[in-house]
């Protein structure tokens, strides 16, 4: 598990990362996004980095999803992280840190690794995978102190609260109500595709 982790933080260290608290560029809110804008069927996940069932959905759930229904064009996913904890919380906060060209990639990592950093030393454990993509001590309390990025993390979570009246991760909202799936359950995610007309590809 390592291994691909480190092989995938070794690409990260090629790009730069802005510094933050440092006069850089400011931090990424920008969603991670699969498939086309002309789908007529978009799904809104909402995420947790420290939940189990979204990092199982990531890995499981999704290539089928990408196969079946987004390369196609039918389906764009749009991954919204609300933290529900604080290892959560500060897990995104690195991660948007890193910006647009890495923050994708950061988070399989954070979700392949959630056993070596998901514990009550996870302030540590999120140092050295940072460490491992290049983030040094500096920048990454820069980074967990940045209010900007905190404050927009627990006001999307509230506002999917309020919206949408997400509870937990991983929620599925597909064309802004119209249908919702509140487990990682690919049975009842790919049949609520369907009942909206999307046709699994051949």
């Amino acid at each position: 598990m390592w291994r691909r982790c480190f092989l995938i933080l070794a690409g990260l260290l090629s790009l730069s990362l802005p510094a933050y608290g440092q006069g850089g560029a400011a931090p990424t809110f920008a969603d991670i996004t699969y498939g086309s804008e002309k789908a007529p069927i978009t799904v809104v996940e909402y995420v947790a980095l420290s939940c189990p069932h979204c990092a199982h959905f990531h890995f499981d759930t999704l290539p089928k999803l990408k196969a079946r229904y987004i390369d196609s064009g039918q389906v764009r996913l749009v991954v919204k992280d609300i933290p529900n904890n604080a290892p959560g919380l500060r897990a995104a906060q690195l991660a948007r840190c890193m910006g647009d060209d890495k923050h994708v990639k950061l988070y399989e990592v954070l979700y392949k690794t959630q056993a070596q950093w998901l514990n009550a030393d996870f302030m540590m454990g999120l140092a050295r995978i940072g460490a491992l993509a290049g983030v040094g001590p500096a920048q990454f309390q820069a980074c967990m102190a940045n209010k900007q990025v905190e404050d927009f993390m627990i006001r999307r979570q509230q506002e999917a609260g309020q919206r949408h009246q997400v509870m937990g991760t991983p929620t599925f909202i597909i064309n802004d109500g119209a249908a919702r799936v509140e487990e990682a359950s690919e049975a009842k995610l790919f049949a609520a595709l369907e009942k909206l007309g999307a046709k699994p590809a051949p």
